[in-house]
């Protein structure tokens, strides 16, 4: 699957979503509890409130899930601050974890699933201190001291997994290599506002870093002293004091990157409370609003999500997905001598397709420990093989490959093969009477092709109307038999 991730510039679509639709699909969290959306990289498109009453201090996305979490002040103990997950399209916020440390500044998300927090001086005791939270335990645990006793950002460096954390005022960035613990200082030559959001971006290797007021930056190297902006505004992107940032996708990650021939590939919102519309290669496919799709065909999907945000309606670009159809196996049987009859204590080696899984199958029932790209007939039947590519994509050959009895075989091991089954009368116009030495034995009709044409259960005795087959040659299998009979 790949993640295609559109950065710098408005996104118009028809006159319907000409001002409100955008692609950049930035958010940042507020001191004033808001979600604060980015048209571009200078202009605010508006805000969503939440159901905290709190500031915010960090914001980070879990793509292996979706889940979207802040790290916000508690709504009931002073001075502590708890981790959320929010559904930034509706402000909806829900705590998962009760922190144990006091005042955790701010943090963030790493690969492996757990969160790095740095420690405030509204907890001197405890200034500048790393600590580590795994989810999967509830643990916090110490891992360090960084030298920032009051830091305003925290972010991981994909690239490296070390932390930058941003002390503000001072300009400074401290980068923190969590597996020798020590850190490292570099300063910037060209900012002067307070830094208190950061985000890195995986896709093009950039640094997006906020200001308190609100201005946003953009570096390409944020371990370089001169720390090339190529944006710069004074006048702000929103009237919040932006705490931290995060691009947001609104996709989930599909298992697989494409589908099978007849089959299709789901791709869904990670996202309730808003309607989503489909495209595929720009042109609409559907619009009624559900949070997931059935894309049958190859191509480039993405979805345009309806957010009510400032009582206004605004529309959003997701991240585009590429979606591709996988080739079916080719699968052929073959003999060497185009053999197809059998006598008893006989074989007749058949030949299939190589690579991949395979199994072999008599009589439409798959043969224990038959893996392999040939295998050893030793009775009548209809055989086949299916395969399974490394997409996944399972395939049989077209039709059985059916071997029956040679006529010509000695007589009295002849009689040993048709022990199982007798047939009367043969050639047969109408019903075909069966006779068997035993009760609730399946038995499958097959063709002159060796294509099944009907499936039943014998008794001892038991008949068939065959008046629905066409005049022609036909065989019946049961058990380890197969005997020929004409219908006129």
């Amino acid at each position: 699957m790949k993640n295609i991730y559109i950065v710098l510039f408005i996104f118009s679509f028809g006159a319907i979503y000409a001002q409100d639709t955008t692609s950049f699909r930035m958010i940042g969290v507020s001191s004033n509890s808001d979600m604060d959306y980015f048209a571009n990289d200078s202009t605010s498109l508006g805000s969503i409130s939440t159901t905290n009453n709190g500031s915010f201090h960090m914001i980070a996305q879990d793509l292996q899930d979706g889940k979207v979490y802040v790290l916000a002040d508690s709504v009931s103990e002073g001075g502590y601050r708890d981790l959320y997950v929010c559904n930034p399209l509706t402000g909806d916020l829900t705590m998962v974890k009760d922190l144990d440390t006091s005042h955790y500044n701010t943090g963030d998300l790493a690969s492996d699933g757990s969160f790095y927090f740095t420690v405030g001086n509204g907890n001197s005791a405890n200034a500048g201190k790393i600590f580590k939270y795994n989810p999967a335990d509830g643990s916090e645990t110490f891992v360090g001291q960084s030298a920032v006793s009051n830091s305003r950002a925290l972010e991981i460096n994909g690239s490296t997994g070390k932390l930058h954390i941003y002390e503000g005022f001072d300009n400074n960035l401290y980068i923190y290599d969590l597996n020798t613990l020590t850190e490292s200082q570099t300063t910037y030559t060209s900012l002067d506002d307070e830094i208190h959001g950061a985000y890195y971006s995986d896709a093009d290797d950039l640094f997006f870093l906020s200001a308190y007021g609100g201005e946003l930056y953009v570096g390409n190297d944020a371990t370089d002293t001169s720390f090339a902006f190529y944006h710069d505004t004074d006048d702000g992107v929103s009237g919040n004091n932006i705490m931290d940032l995060s691009v947001i996708n609104l996709l989930s990650n599909p298992a697989e990157d494409g589908f099978c021939p007849g089959d299709s590939l789901m791709i869904k919102g990670y996202f309730d409370g808003v309607t989503y519309a489909w495209y595929k290669n720009g042109v609409e496919m559907t619009s009624d609003g559900s949070e997931s799709y059935y894309a049958s065909t190859p191509g480039i999907y993405k979805a345009l999500v309806e957010i009510t945000m400032d009582q206004q309606v605004i529309y959003m670009w997701s991240e585009s997905i590429e979606v591709v159809q996988y080739s079916m196996p080719n699968v052929n049987i073959t003999q060497a001598d185009n053999d197809n009859l059998i006598c008893p204590n006989e074989t007749i080696v058949l030949n299939g397709a190589n690579g991949g899984t395979l199994q072999w199958f008599k009589d439409g029932a798959a043969i224990a420990g038959a893996n392999q790209n040939s295998y050893s007939a030793m009775g009548p039947g209809a055989y086949n093989q299916k395969k399974t590519n490394m997409s996944g994509c399972s395939a049989m050959a077209s039709s059985d490959y059916v071997i029956t009895v040679d006529p010509n075989c000695n007589t009295g091991i002849s009689e040993e093969f048709q022990t199982y089954i007798d047939l009367f009368p043969n050639p047969v116009q109408g019903t075909l009477e069966i006779r068997s030495n035993e009760t609730d034995l399946a038995f499958t009709i097959y063709n002159g092709l060796g294509k099944k044409v009907y499936v039943g259960k014998l008794s001892e005795h038991s008949s068939v109307d065959l008046h629905f087959l066409d005049e022609g040659i036909y065989y019946i299998s049961a058990g380890n038999t197969m005997k020929r009979f004409i219908k006129l």
